[in-house]
């Protein structure tokens, strides 16, 4: 013969319940991390930091021709 516990059923849908809170947010967390670790290894990241390095360098020069031409006392 068994013995009832009350509370017994809702004790234990309470802890699948949380478990799977657990699960759902361990696998968020999982896959953000996969994703900023992708996103840093990315093949092509290097090739956009020379690109935007090579930019920078031109409105740098851009920059300076203008500030010459600004200053320039023919004008």
């Amino acid at each position: 013969m068994a013995l009832s516990v009350p509370g017994l059923p809702e004790l234990l849908v309470l802890l699948a319940v949380f478990l799977l809170n657990v699960a759902f947010l361990l696998g968020v967390i999982v896959l953000g991390v996969r994703m900023a670790l992708a996103f840093g290894d990315h093949p092509e990241s290097e090739e956009i930091q020379k690109r935007v390095a090579l930019l920078e360098r031109k409105v740098d020069r851009l920059e300076a021709q203008l500030d010459a031409e600004s200053d320039d006392p023919t004008e």
